[in-house]
């Protein structure tokens, strides 16, 4: 099942992959370095504020659902918990925002890395609220639910780009396509979603999720903030440009990921399942079986992508002068 699966999940990241590149393409080809600096900064910065959306209960709901607990009360108590932290999250992300630049008195380099920010606001909070709700596919393995959402999302998405791009709209209009292609997402979640059950959390289910949740916390953090701290630490001593460039070469390189990914996803809630029954030998075997299929897989791609570095962005942003070329 794990194996049927996980071919599903590369196939889905592996169209959303081809998407992304395609996207990339025009917005190199097209647009220029600090365009797609602007929104990578902006992404980058809003998503450093998910630490306190996180912390820890999406992998707490993932256990406790595939243990075999209460559906309705597992999914009303998770989605209860979101929402407060969403809410204080965006509560300092403004709070920040307006300390940053009315009692510091600082900006940003342009106008327009303020507004991106605010547009990505918008994409944030869908993203949260559409990964709250599809955590639960996540948990029972549900795995076509899961990843059709996310191709509908690098469809809509890739297409506003492709547009924005040959009309040369810039880079505001470029970061509405990642908000359009997230509620296009959140749309086909809520409809695979409308016959869950839902019911009111209790205090005994919120001490559940916590207790599990709180071991987890620094994890998580660190996890956000090792994803996201580059781009903005690039944008504060350099420039939007250098942000472009960066994210681009990220975007070629973090394909391998996707194979970890397409395992992970089943790993965890089956694990869960079966510490739940006792089986611990098969857990061990399991996990020696995914890190030897993924290190055939994944090594000769990192080493290939280390020793052809150069070729692989000729080739790949073959014809793309604005992001080839340094100023």
């Amino acid at each position: 099942m794990i194996a049927r699966k996980s071919v599903l999940i590369i196939m889905t990241k592996l169209i959303d992959g081809g998407l992304g590149y395609l996207g990339l393409f025009f917005i190199a080809r097209y647009m220029s370095p600090s365009d797609y600096g602007i929104i990578s900064f902006a992404m980058g910065f809003v998503t450093l504020f998910t630490i306190f959306c996180a912390l820890g209960f999406p992998s707490a709901h993932i256990k406790r659902v595939s243990e075999g607990k209460n559906l309705g009360r597992c999914i009303g108590t998770y989605l209860s918990i979101r929402a407060v932290l969403l809410l204080i999250a965006t509560i300092i992300l403004f709070g920040s925002l307006f300390i940053w630049t009315s009692v510091m008195n600082r900006g940003f380099e342009t106008s327009d890395h303020l507004t991106a920010i605010y547009i990505m606001v918008g994409f944030w909070i869908v993203k949260e609220l559409t990964d709250s709700f599809s955590a639960t596919f996540r948990a029972r393995k549900e795995i076509a639910r899961n990843q059709v959402p996310f191709v509908i999302n690098s469809i809509v998405r890739t297409a506003a780009i492709i547009y924005v791009a040959l009309s040369g709209l810039g880079a505001l209009a470029l970061a509405w396509t990642y908000v359009f292609g997230e509620i296009a997402q959140f749309i086909v979640v809520l409809l695979f979603f409308r016959r869950y059950p839902i019911k009111k959390p209790t205090k005994a289910y919120i001490k559940n999720y916590s207790v599990f949740a709180f071991p987890l916390m620094l994890v998580a953090t660190s996890n956000v903030i090792m994803h996201n701290i580059d781009k903005v630490m690039i944008q504060l001593f350099w420039n939007a440009a250098d942000v472009g460039y960066y994210f681009a070469a990220y975007r070629l390189s973090n394909f391998i990921t996707l194979f970890t990914q397409a395992i992970g996803m089943l790993i965890f809630p089956t694990y869960s399942a079966l510490h739940k029954a006792g089986k611990l030998l098969q857990i061990k075997k399991l996990t020696f079986d995914s890190e030897r299929h993924l290190s055939l897989i994944v090594f000769p791609m990192i080493f290939g992508l280390i020793i052809l570095a150069e070729p692989t962005a000729f080739i790949l942003l073959s014809g793309c002068n604005k992001m080839l070329t340094v100023a």
